[in-house]
């Protein structure tokens, strides 16, 4: 169940969000979390892939804490969900193979996802706008 409280989404409600790319051939990260704002917890699937060779294709079961944060004005209140990712085939079921920091404005319709994934043995990091996917 999802109600809102002023402009912001309270309850139980799903988030999915995908990165703007940048230029043809950009990386791109599509995010789909259930989002829990009683235990301020979100928790689901973060893919990162690029048209390279070879291609990279990066899928995870993520999960983290949300955290609301408040700054003083003239600084927008901002919505900060830092999530750790597991592999769902390759790596062993308990290495992190992602860790991100999405920051996304009040409402959670736009903002950025920082962050460093595991490709092979080598951790890279990225970064990307995000938009609300609808």
């Amino acid at each position: 169940m999802t109600t809102e409280i002023g402009n912001i989404p309270a309850g139980l409600f799903l988030l999915k969000l995908q990165s703007e790319p940048i230029l043809p051939g950009s990386l791109v990260a599509e995010i789909t979390l259930t989002v829990s704002t009683p235990t301020e917890m979100a928790r689901g699937y973060l893919s990162i892939f690029q048209a390279v060779s070879p291609p990279l294709d990066v899928r995870s079961d993520v999960s983290g804490p949300v955290i609301w944060e408040v700054v003083m004005p003239p600084g927008e209140p901002m919505v900060r969900i830092d999530l750790t990712g597991h592999s769902l085939i390759v790596t062993p079921p308990h290495t992190p193979n992602l860790k991100a920091m999405i920051l996304l404005n009040e409402t959670m319709t736009a903002g950025a996802i920082s962050g460093e994934y595991l490709n092979g043995h080598t951790w890279h990091r990225f970064k990307a706008k995000l938009v609300k996917m609808t």
